[in-house]
């Protein structure tokens, strides 16, 4: 799931194909449904980063590392 404190919990959909992820969900902000998508590569040492967009509002990049 993607929680946000501001707009709540959402469950995400996702692939793993070989060190390729992607993961998605629909989202709605003030009344407009969005579409994230969250795009990159698993490195070896099992961290993430890629590329993230919020439908047609903004985009950015992630990255993403497991808790110790």
């Amino acid at each position: 799931d993607y929680v946000s404190s501001q707009y709540g919990k959402f469950p995400i959909a996702g692939t793993l194909k070989g060190t390729d992820v992607v993961m998605s969900f629909q989202m709605n902000v003030e009344g407009n449904s969005l579409n994230v998508t969250y795009s990159g590569k698993v490195e070896k040492d099992g961290s993430m980063k890629g590329s993230v967009t919020y439908g047609d509002m903004m985009s950015g990049t992630f990255s993403a590392s497991l808790k110790k």
